[in-house]
């Protein structure tokens, strides 16, 4: 699947999410300490702030990029859009940010770094996610963006923390210290592109594994090793098999948060994903629907993309 082409066909929803669902006004109420930036340029009526350090979790600098219209807002402050990169929770960085364009119609978007499974496991990655989250709620005033429209969006592994953001708003155990503490780490829209939502799961395609690898065609072979590496990256996160974190595994899973007071969804998945299949949205689409949500949807099987979009009745 072509997931930036699709990133860049579905960040209008997110856009229009915190524009239209903007319910939880959020003050500031414990005063934030100002970060000093690595760098501040201007670039096609583009202000970009790079390297605040919004948290310091034993020690690690974790940094933010803000990409930000080089006018000031005329009325009200802008939404805030907020892009979580993937790669397993193990590689990638703020500094590749796809909604970075969107600055240009005149939405703040933040790009954030956070903890890998090499340095510290789950839910240490949920916690940086929310200490981003409160950080920016806490300096909405600092770049004229609104702390009461902050939208999340991420892809795989930065999907499913997008998605946790989404449900898990000010649940204690989840929390975390980090950030800014006192201020509420809630958004008010998501869009999670290829994301697990239930990593409770037992995986069965792991059986078809050593027939793959041991397959003549090449094809086979390289699908063996991505389905292998879904436990594999799943091991890294909580530390060893599933079977033997298993609270841990629900901690992580974003689909058992759901409730009625959650943030309006649109999720894009892909009906080829073997590294996270379709069935992981599915999940998270039928439980928020049960929680009270309708959905709009658009199915393309066959095709690269599969789009469904939650918002209340």
């Amino acid at each position: 699947m072509n997931r930036i082409r699709t990133l860049f066909v579905f960040t209008s929803v997110v856009a229009c999410g915190v524009a239209a669902f903007a319910s939880e006004p959020s003050a500031t109420p414990t005063p934030a300490v100002s970060a000093v930036p690595t760098s501040v340029e201007t670039v096609a009526d583009v202000r970009v702030v790079r390297g605040l350090v919004y948290a310091q979790p034993g020690g690690v600098e974790l940094k933010l990029d803000l990409h930000l219209p080089a006018k000031p807002s005329a009325g009200a402050p802008r939404p805030l859009l907020v892009w979580i990169h993937g790669g397993g929770w193990q590689e990638g960085g703020r500094g590749f940010c796809p909604l970075a364009p969107l600055a240009k119609e005149g939405y703040a978007v933040a790009s954030i770094s956070y903890r890998f499974t090499q340095q510290a496991k789950f839910p240490a990655q949920l916690h940086d996610a929310k200490a981003a989250i409160r950080w920016l709620r806490a300096h909405a005033a600092d770049y004229d963006f609104d702390p009461a429209r902050i939208g999340a969006c991420g892809e795989s592994a930065g999907g499913l923390l997008a998605a946790l953001l989404g449900t898990s708003g000010d649940v204690v155990e989840v929390e975390g210290a980090g950030g800014t503490p006192g201020v509420s780490s809630r958004v008010q829209a998501v869009v999670a592109l290829c994301p697990p939502t239930d990593v409770t799961l037992e995986d069965a395609d792991q059986a078809r594994v050593p027939e793959l690898l041991e397959s003549a065609d090449p094809k086979d072979v390289a699908l063996g090793k991505t389905i292998r590496s879904r436990a594999a990256i799943l091991e890294a996160a909580l530390g060893g098999p599933v079977e033997e974190h298993r609270e841990l595994a629900r901690l992580m899973s974003p689909v058992k948060y759901v409730s009625k007071d959650d943030a309006p969804f649109f999720f894009v998945h892909g009906d080829r994903d073997f590294l996270v299949p379709m069935s992981q949205s599915e999940l998270m689409v039928a439980a928020l629907r049960r929680a009270g949500w309708w959905r709009r949807s658009k199915l393309s099987r066959g095709q690269d993309t599969v789009s469904v979009g939650l918002s209340p009745h």
